[in-house]
């Protein structure tokens, strides 16, 4: 285990079964999550992109101990946390965070902002003066002032919702923070808000992210390193700089071609799952693909592969 490493995922996976019939009986499985691995350094952001339905909330869940993987390892901090029971993993809970996509259904409407974020600490035998210390703290951190403290979530606008979300994740000063599309729901002008937070925090409490998301202008904006991730498979792996200047994978060129280019074509097209749905394959990128087909495509599917320094890519024609 490399000290350097704040989390270590290695060859991890989860599958939901299809049931279907009468008896309910298993027809097949969903890989939500199928032999992801990865890394990240302490202090760093790693951003984890890709379409809805691809993977990348499952993945957080993994993470954070909500879900239960079917296979693989999860380090954090030099342990081994996939097997921990409950008890066991909270003394390490307070290491990571999560902060949830919606910042209107992840805050409880019947619970004061100060319930809200003493509901995320550790409260140990502080008095009540040291525990409203805290939160005022915590609130002013991110930008909130301390006539919150007493008001309801419905009093607040979306940004200032995910702030408070982001005070409950840092209530235990956790070493990581996992942030699952926390600026999706949001104004262009509040996600830039939040954004320049998220970095300002980072930099002042030397924190670790990772951040998801479908847009890629976001993840350029935060992330030290990316993973590209299709239908529960990293496709393509690599820091922000490379892969925003070079992109091989069809796949992140195909996330590529959904940003808005004034005046220029597309250099290439891509077909629909739904124009090749009968074609024989391995490949799950393959009906998509705009590459010319090979039997390996058909035959295997390919696994994440250094291709330059650095830059690992799951294709065969790379």
């Amino acid at each position: 285990m490399n000290t350097d490493y704040i989390l270590e995922v290695r060859d991890l996976k989860k599958y939901f079964p299809i049931r279907k019939g009468l008896f309910y009986r298993t027809v097949g499985y969903i890989k939500a999550v199928d032999g992801v691995s990865f890394s990240l350094v302490k202090g760093k952001t790693l951003g984890i992109v890709g379409e809805s339905g691809s993977g990348k909330s499952t993945l957080a869940k993994l993470l954070i101990k909500i879900l239960k993987p079917d296979k693989g390892e999860i380090f954090l901090l030099g342990k081994e946390i996939t097997h921990l029971s409950e008890n066991e993993f909270r003394k390490w809970r307070k290491s990571v965070s999560l902060v949830f996509q919606d910042p209107f259904s992840s805050l409880d409407p019947r619970f004061t902002i100060e319930k809200i974020i003493l509901e995320g600490m550790e409260l140990g035998r502080q008095s009540k003066q040291e525990k409203k210390k805290r939160v005022l703290e915590l609130l002013e951190l991110v930008g909130l002032t301390k006539d919150s403290l007493e008001r309801f979530p419905h009093e607040f606008s979306g940004g200032q919702r995910q702030r408070i979300g982001l005070a409950r994740a840092l209530a235990n000063a956790p070493e990581l923070i996992i942030l699952d599309e926390p600026v999706s729901s949001l104004d262009l002008s509040i996600q830039a808000q939040i954004l320049n937070l998220l970095m300002d925090l980072q930099e002042k409490f030397k924190l670790s992210y990772i951040f998801i998301a479908h847009d890629l202008r976001v993840i350029r904006h935060l992330s030290d390193e990316v993973c590209v991730i299709y239908r529960g498979k990293i496709m393509e792996h690599a820091t922000a700089e490379e892969i925003f200047k070079n992109p091989l994978h069809p796949y992140t060129k195909l996330l590529f071609s959904s940003l808005p280019l004034l005046g220029k074509k597309r250099p290439f097209t891509f077909q629909t799952p739904e124009e090749k749905r009968s074609e024989d394959k391995l490949c799950r990128f393959l009906p998509r693909c705009y590459l010319e087909k090979r039997g390996l495509c058909r035959e295997e599917e390919p696994s994440l592969r250094e291709v330059l320094p650095g830059h690992f890519v799951s294709c065969w024609q790379v």
